[in-house]
């Protein structure tokens, strides 16, 4: 039998339950395991106890959570900010203590993906100032990627275009390195004002598969009929059938970050649904 992807689910999905405090972090990751979630995906500033201070414990108490219901954390996605300091942007090496910090994190929960968004820098212009800093950043964390099992992944998230980072995986050219394509580079419909969809071609899609080591099935609405409006579900999920990928999609949905209230239960479900559909 053919390897065949598998189904998480990021709990920024639920942002809209979770902001209003109708939900905990944990009704949260109860209720995507009972829809069949194989894994999950949480965000390091919405989701881990006590950020940015977590202790040992509250890592330890959370990773076992998620455990006893028979799921592992499989992505941990955080943040690598610039702005530290009122009067100047991070170093380097600042960064890469923000980074070694995370990894460390990442170990605590039993997490092998590790998603670092890199915010953008006035002082980084162009593309290969973009992959020179990338490249100094990831040759610095290696050692404890190594050392601890985990494999860091980049987002291709819109309106960034896939050949940059595929340039830049092919450069590190290390086990310990990977690409998360977002589906927001491949949409074909905005639907608000805000959201930046990339409209890359399928073709594209294709090309970092190799790299691949975790996918962030994107959303911004649907149909009654369950399809999702603004991505080509069919065709993005049939590419990683076909190339092999047996790693975790992550049903990431963004709707209710413009501040519109939905019914994060329902909208899980739909997609959920959605991306088993077409496995």
């Amino acid at each position: 039998m053919s390897p065949k992807p598998k189904v998480a689910m990021s709990i920024y999905s639920y942002g809209a339950d979770i902001r209003r405090r109708r939900m905990t972090v944990e009704d949260a990751i109860e209720h995507a395991v009972s829809i069949g979630a194989e894994g999950i995906e949480l965000v390091d500033k919405q989701h881990i106890p006590n950020y940015p201070y977590p202790s040992v414990y509250d890592l330890r108490k959370l990773r076992d959570y998620i455990e006893s219901l028979g799921v592992k954390m499989v992505c941990y996605s955080t943040y690598v900010d610039r702005a530290i300091l009122s009067d100047r942007e991070a170093t380097i090496g600042e960064m890469v203590k923000m980074m070694h910090e995370q990894i460390a994190v990442a170990d605590v929960l039993g997490v092998k993906v590790y998603r670092p968004a890199i915010l953008p820098s006035a002082r980084v212009q162009g593309e290969n100032a973009f992959i020179k800093e990338r490249i100094e950043l990831i040759k610095e964390v290696l050692p404890d990627l190594r050392k601890y099992n985990i494999k860091l992944g980049m987002e291709i998230h819109a309106p960034m275009q896939p050949e940059l980072l595929l340039r830049l995986a092919k450069k590190v050219n290390d086990k310990s390195f990977g690409l998360i394509p977002d589906f927001s580079v491949w949409a074909t419909k905005q639907a608000l004002d805000t959201h930046i969809i990339g409209k890359a071609p399928l073709e594209s899609f294709k090309a970092v598969m190799p790299y691949t080591i975790h996918v962030h099935a994107k959303a911004h609405m649907f149909n009654e009929k369950g399809e999702e409006l603004t991505h080509p579900y069919k065709e993005l999920i049939t590419i990683l059938k076909e190339s092999g990928y047996d790693g975790y999609i992550s049903a990431e949905f963004e709707g209710w970050w413009e501040g519109e209230d939905y019914d994060s239960k329902r909208v899980a479900e739909t997609h959920i649904n959605l991306i088993k559909r077409y496995l």
